[in-house]
């Protein structure tokens, strides 16, 4: 079936630096951002057709130490694009976030047995995939106010806090630091 344009409402686009999945060569594309969670790259801004429609559902946004790169993994590949300016790339970061967020529950249980003030937690992380993201997701937690023990299951993408800690402040540090999160 044809790339339906019509059908779709766009909440971002521009041109992005985007290297090559096999051939690391870096080219321009013109890159959508659609409201049903598809981010679609094209040759230029004039295509019908995409080159490559990529589903946002399982996306993970990775830190990065250039403030112009925006780096996504999405089901076992790396999508690395290079904004014209730090503005624009935080601008896309900022659009892509709201589409992934748009699916994070927002609730906490209480454990079993447990005083009121006290509370475990269990948070999805996407983006521990590597030894310099839990670095990072470890230095957030040490210096979160009112946790008291945290555990980090990197084969799971998933963390474990105890304590007193505002859990809508943890998950706000943890995604403006690039970490897409959702609670169980």
């Amino acid at each position: 079936m044809a790339f339906d344009i019509s059908e779709r409402i766009t909440v971002k686009e521009g041109w992005l630096v985007k290297q090559g999945g096999v051939i690391k060569s870096w080219k321009s594309r013109w890159f959508v951002l659609y409201d049903n969670n598809e981010l679609c790259y094209f040759k230029s801004n004039y295509d019908r057709e995409p080159i490559d429609i990529i589903s946002l559902a399982n996306m993970v946004q990775m830190p990065t130490n250039n403030a112009t790169l925006i780096e996504l993994s999405v089901e076992g590949r790396v999508y690395q694009m290079q904004a014209p300016t730090v503005d624009e790339a935080k601008d896309w970061v900022r659009h892509l976030s709201e589409r992934a967020s748009d699916r994070a529950k927002r609730t906490t249980a209480p454990q079993d047995g447990a005083t009121p003030a006290t509370k475990t937690t269990t948070i999805d992380v996407k983006g521990l995939m590597c030894k310099h993201c839990e670095d990072q997701v470890a230095r957030l937690l040490t210096n979160a106010k009112g946790i008291n023990k945290y555990e980090i299951l990197s084969d799971e993408d998933r963390l474990i806090l105890s304590g007193t800690m505002d859990i809508g402040m943890v998950l706000s540090t943890l995604e403006s630091n690039g970490f897409i999160v959702a609670l169980q």
